[in-house]
């Protein structure tokens, strides 16, 4: 009966989160098509909601962590994805650049190291085919080593923030890519941009 449906439904989804659990249990011991249907769209629902409100917070938030946001979208795919697993990932390729890099280093060595340990070592590329969708999420990037343009800029400003390395996105009409700044200010970069660039970073294209 739909509306019994609709309103018990209503019931469920009030709950949130805690009712995942014996959602799923449900869902593994039915094998009616109808019910199974039902179940997976309240799971759906629950989850979608859920991360729509963490996002919500990420943006009322003043760190706007980058890797918090790409964990978000991914679990829009794959709910179950494990956040400590990806951030120990991630901190291990910070670490081996941090290994290669030198205080003296110039802007330009900085990112040739920076480079060479994405692109030469860990053979991150990158593919502009946007109907990958699987390119936008944090762990097929990690397993597959394929991004698209954007997700991939989204990874290079993630370990150049938590490196100190002053490197920015970049919004262009067709295409993001990033800039090195020098000396940024508190509020990252002054009013004219062109006066704090020392150079463009295409990711997309081996970081040249």
């Amino acid at each position: 009966d739909t509306e019994n449906y609709n309103n018990i439904r209503k019931s469920i989804f009030s709950i949130g989160n805690p009712a995942l659990p014996l959602l799923e249990t449900t869902l593994e011991n039915s094998f009616d098509d109808t019910i199974q249907k039902r179940i997976q769209n309240i799971i759906q629902e629950i989850q979608f909601e859920d991360i729509y409100k963490k996002f919500k917070n990420w943006v009322d938030s003043p760190s706007h962590d980058l890797l918090d946001a790409f964990l978000l979208i991914s679990k829009l795919q794959y709910p179950e994805i494990d956040d400590n697993l990806i951030r120990d990932q991630i901190a291990k390729i910070q670490k081996n650049i941090w290994l290669e890099l030198n205080d003296e280093f110039t802007a330009l060595k900085t990112i040739k190291i920076i480079n060479h340990i994405l692109f030469e070592a860990y053979k991150f590329h990158g593919n502009i085919n946007k109907n990958l969708y699987q390119n936008f999420f944090i762990n097929n990037i990690l397993e597959t080593k394929e991004c698209s343009s954007i997700s991939l800029c989204i990874l290079y400003l993630i370990l150049t923030k938590n490196l100190g390395v002053p490197v920015f996105g970049v919004n262009l009409p067709k295409q993001f890519i990033l800039a090195y700044i020098e000396k940024p200010s508190e509020n990252n970069i002054s009013n004219d941009l062109k006066s704090d660039v020392i150079f463009y970073i295409n990711p997309i294209n081996k970081g040249v």
